[in-house]
């Protein structure tokens, strides 16, 4: 009986490490940058979706914080959106969660190396309590000499891009943002905001999606925030 129960634990134990290994597999698998740059904007383009149909549609994302309250002293370190926007009172819940993406073989006619942009990156996805508006992309790296225009590497014709509000040659190297217009084929519009904010030791950047003019247009460009 007792040689039964030490085969049964050590069958157990078996099984569960290699349960424990397909699922470290699993949430580490990583998509590709494009494809989930153009699976977010589709998702946002289409305004009446749930918090439970967005978080769903987002299948690769490990969920922290499925949706919570925003608790805005903790929230302020988590996203760059609600630093440099205004007007975002209304918004009172937000989901939180990280995703491995492959960003180096995006583009290959974009030089540099970019492989400090693979791996995890944090999924925001912000709103009020009825449903959600904005779906933001951060990462979190390493300073480099000069930030990776993350515009730059989408590779799609699933959407086309114009900048509508600041501009990379005026933003600072070392803060800024700027706003962009995106028209999906066969959808509706949407906008996609750039940011960045490096320091001696790390950069923040972030791509933020979201479908409200108001947003766009109370964004305020680098130069304009330093001349207050």
């Amino acid at each position: 009986m007792r040689n039964i129960s030490i085969a049964f634990l050590t069958l157990c134990l078996c099984f569960s490490s290699v349960s424990l290994a397909y699922g470290a597999n699993q949430a580490a698998k990583s998509v590709n940058y494009t494809d989930i740059i153009v699976s977010i904007a589709k998702i946002v383009s289409n305004q009446n979706l749930t918090w439970e149909q967005v978080i769903a549609s987002l299948s690769h994302v490990h969920w922290t914080h499925g949706l919570k309250p925003v608790d805005k002293p903790i929230y302020f370190d988590h996203t760059i959106f609600l630093m440099r926007s205004k007007g975002l009172g209304g918004f009172s819940h937000f989901a939180e969660g990280d995703i491995t993406i492959k960003v180096s073989s995006s583009k290959p006619n974009i030089s540099g190396d970019l492989k400090h942009l693979d791996g995890k990156w944090q999924v925001v996805v912000i709103g009020s309590k009825d449903n959600p508006k904005i779906i933001e992309l951060v990462k979190y790296h390493e300073a480099l000499e000069e930030h990776a225009r993350l515009i730059e590497l989408i590779n799609t014709s699933e959407f086309s891009i114009v900048r509508y509000k600041c501009d990379f040659k005026t933003e600072f190297i070392t803060f800024g943002n700027v706003v962009y217009r995106v028209k999906l084929k066969n959808t509706g519009a949407l906008f996609l905001k750039e940011e960045w904010n490096c320091g001696n030791r790390s950069c923040i950047q972030s791509l933020s999606f979201f479908a409200l003019d108001d947003l766009a247009n109370k964004t305020e460009c680098s130069a304009e925030l330093i001349n207050k």
